[in-house]
């Protein structure tokens, strides 16, 4: 006997019919310990929702921030350009 986790199935053995193949035993859908992993599996997927939003509201804020921030330096380097190369205009 084996204990296996990630598996779906209670148990399995060879068929005597066809040695290739195996049959295996599973739970019933109605049973209450499928219940109760669904269940777990559900209440995981519905964190790992909000999680998802949370990273995605902060990336996107992060996103933003940076692309504020370059474009005030963008700007202020622009501007100080085209103010160096008017008074450079009139000073000749």
């Amino acid at each position: 006997m084996k204990h296996d986790n990630t598996v779906t199935w209670l148990a399995f053995w060879n068929d005597p019919i066809n040695p290739k193949e195996f049959k295996y035993v599973f739970l019933a859908a109605s049973s209450s310990l499928k219940g109760q992993s669904d269940k777990e599996k559900y209440e995981k997927a519905r964190k790992l929702k909000v999680l998802i939003y949370e990273l995605t509201v902060v990336v996107t804020c992060d996103m933003i921030e940076e692309l504020v921030f370059s474009f005030c330096i963008l700007s202020a380097g622009l501007y100080t350009q085209h103010q160096s190369s008017l008074h450079k205009g009139f000073c000749k």
